[in-house]
């Protein structure tokens, strides 16, 4: 193959070539013999391998002359054929057959004929927009760039004589406009202050042209925040204030449990109930926390331990205190009420005006057709918080509920969302994905992470890994008892279980008769009781070594959940980078039937999956070093189609100790007094 330039091209006339053109050169190859100027001619009338994409509107086919368009559109154009796309993603029409010179030409006030539609251009869409799925956002909605938290605790511009802050543009205060002062000093050391608002915000939010003060978080607070916890404040913050996402008031915070998510709230409530950024004016003046019922007094506890009883007044909800009470009492500023009582009460917090909103253990509002969503999306209140440390369990629709419950429309009609987004990632990550699906369903999910990622905050527990003691975990296989052998047999055999592994899963108790299993494995008295918490202990303020035991029930249904969830990559991990990948979880037939197989014959199911040689030997590991990632990735598809690496996996699991339940003496006092119920267990520690 020779490479010539443009101007090249025009000495080469005395043989004959075939031309094809790419981005950026001009590639000509000798033809054979013998080829003549009609073959040449039908060769540059094959179409282009490149795919187009131009922005459209549409209608149906009709012979008046003027066309009455119903809508946007994208057109996607390929060799001679066109793809026609509302804005939902939905594809609405096909055509084939074209000429390939008249797709290659289509330009903006162009008309064509797709599939029983005509369309007129509007202009190209670059490659980039189309695959991130930019060109299907509503209104072409622009979101600010995440700032960078350091920016927001630099010193302001003030002026130190007056001790007043100002904004450039502003100049004069106003006319009788008083001195408007910070609550706070926003020059002591070790102090907080929130980033300034830009000029945008600034003429979306204070049309009153007020004075611009600077935002300081009480020292008093301060003073405990962990680096983690300031940056969480100051996320909040932005975002509640509508400084990360253009316009938008909601917020995610997803720590994980034991970061201090409560206290980074009560950060924010107390800062914005005495002071904001325009004329020291508070943004807000109620608050609505709304929780699990076993929480409310746990906030309550922790809005006293850290403001005091003197600074603010909380209103706790509960069977003998009543919604009421806080709507007539002038003296309380934050409610707290269970997620029950709320529907109870519906009516009188519907009338009352809340500036700021709190879900906690928000998770629980990912289906939307559940009336505690309903009710709390019918509330006028735009700054919604929402607390959870598993912001995604099961498939990217709940991911949608949440984001869509937070800011309302920022991605879109769930059809929308769907085609542009769930879809595409959905089929990228499965086995039988092409090249393109696999690219486009990254760029997607690139895309979804950065539109998500202004509003959402995700850290783990190892952000404060070195302010906790050392973690000592086990996890313990144990035979069941004779009562729970027996009655883990009997469900088994009943006509529930069996009626779920034949016919139709939609409408079939398989769950019911998953979460009994999982009761009886943990105690048969729990199957009348109720069971988000382990490893709770392990938290900021823990001083001591922390023994975690994680107790499973060998051969049984525990033990292919906790298999399933070391050994496939859960959508929560998405939240933070959907790029990595995600999938619904589903259960075919064959994986109930699996599910519904009591393993007796084994010591640990788990370890026989890991194909280790030691036999639970004295503190064995099962390999001296770390795996190399080929080898990884090949112990992870002899598993099968459920596995796949998370923060614990498969295969780390071989870097653990491996004890077998028959050693004469057990590593704990703990241990060696449950040693005649124990068949194996995997041991870790964390420092």
């Amino acid at each position: 193959m020779s490479v010539l330039s443009v101007e090249e091209l025009g000495s080469v006339c005395n043989r004959e070539v075939r031309c094809e053109l790419s981005l950026s050169l001009i590639c000509l190859v000798p033809l054979t013999a013998g080829t003549g100027a009609a073959e040449v001619s039908r060769q540059q009338e094959e179409p282009s391998c490149l795919t187009k994409y131009f922005s459209a509107v549409w209608c149906k086919i009709s012979k008046k002359k003027h066309k009455k368009w119903e809508g946007d559109a994208v057109v996607i154009v390929k060799g001679k054929s066109a793809v026609l796309k509302d804005m939902e993603g939905k594809v609405i029409g096909r055509g084939t057959g074209y000429k390939a010179k008249d797709l290659e030409n289509l330009d903006q006030g162009q008309t064509l004929k797709i599939g029983g539609k005509e369309i007129e251009v509007l202009g190209v869409i670059q490659e980039e927009d189309f695959k991130s799925g930019r060109c299907f956002q509503a209104g072409g909605e622009t979101l600010m760039e995440t700032p960078n938290f350091s920016q927001s605790t630099v010193k302001p511009f003030c002026n130190p004589l007056k001790n007043i802050c100002q904004t450039k543009t502003q100049g004069n205060l106003l006319k009788g406009s008083r001195n408007c002062k910070p609550r706070h000093d926003p020059c002591a050391p070790n102090c907080l202050v929130m980033l300034h608002p830009t000029i945008n915000h600034q003429q979306k939010f204070n049309k009153a042209n007020l004075p611009i003060v600077d935002v300081v978080v009480d020292p008093h607070i301060v003073n405990y925040l962990r680096p983690h916890q300031r940056e969480g404040v100051i996320f909040l913050y932005e975002c509640v204030m509508g400084m990360r996402a253009n316009g938008r008031l909601g917020a995610i915070l997803a720590d994980e449990m034991g970061l201090g998510k409560t206290l980074q709230c009560i950060s924010l409530i107390w800062t914005l109930l005495h002071q904001g950024p325009y004329g020291s004016k508070p943004v807000i003046k109620q608050v609505l926390i709304v929780t699990p019922g076993s929480l409310v007094k746990n906030w309550g506890k922790e809005f006293q331990k850290w403001l005091g009883n003197e600074r603010i007044k909380v209103f706790l909800t509960d069977q003998d205190h009543k919604v009421e009470e806080f709507i007539n009492s002038p003296l309380y500023v934050v409610l707290v009420i269970s997620y029950e009582m709320l529907l109870r009460s519906l009516d009188q917090i519907q009338k009352t005006e809340f500036s700021l909103i709190i879900c906690d253990e928000g998770h629980r509002l990912k289906n939307t057709s559940i009336k505690t969503s309903a009710a709390l999306a019918s509330l006028p209140c735009e700054r919604r918080i929402i607390l959870t440390g598993t912001p995604v369990q099961n498939d990217l629709q709940e991911f949608y509920a949440l984001i869509d419950f937070v800011n309302p429309g920022i991605l879109g009609p769930l059809s929308a969302y769907r085609k542009v987004y769930e879809e595409p990632i959905i089929r990228s990550q499965e086995p039988s994905a092409t090249t393109e699906e696999i690219e486009l369903g990254e760029r997607r999910a690139a895309e979804l992470t950065r539109l998500t990622g202004l509003f959402i905050l995700r850290r783990t527990q190892e952000t404060i890994s070195k302010f906790l003691p050392p973690k000592k975990e086990s996890i313990i296989f144990c035979r069941p008892t004779a009562l729970q052998h027996e009655l883990y047999l009997r469900l088994l055999r009943s006509q529930m279980v069996r009626s779920c592994l034949q016919g139709s899963l939609e409408n079939s108790p398989h769950l019911i008769c998953i979460g009994a299993l999982k009761k009886l494995c943990n105690h048969p008295q729990l199957l009348f009781k109720t069971m988000k918490a382990m490893a709770r202990v392990w938290r900021d303020g823990q001083k001591r070594t922390v023994h975690i035991y994680r107790l499973l029930t060998t051969g049984t249904i525990e033990e292919k959940i906790y298999q399933r969830q070391i050994s496939k990559q859960g959508l929560s991990g998405a939240v933070v980078d959907l790029s990595k990948g995600s999938e619904q979880i589903r259960f075919s037939v064959e994986e109930l039937r699996n599910l519904f197989i009591l393993h007796e014959d084994s010591p640990c199911v788990t370890h026989d999956l890991l194909e280790c040689k030691c036999m639970g030997k004295k503190d064995h590991q099962g390999l001296p070093e770390k795996l190399s990632v080929q080898e990884d990735d090949q112990l992870d598809q002899r598993r099968g189609k459920l596995i796949s690496r998370k923060n614990l996996s498969m295969s780390q699991l071989m870097q653990w100790k491996h004890l077998s339940g028959e050693h004469e003496s057990l590593p704990s006092l703990f241990l060696e007094r449950i040693k005649g119920n124990i068949t194996f267990i995997f041991q870790n520690v964390t420092t």
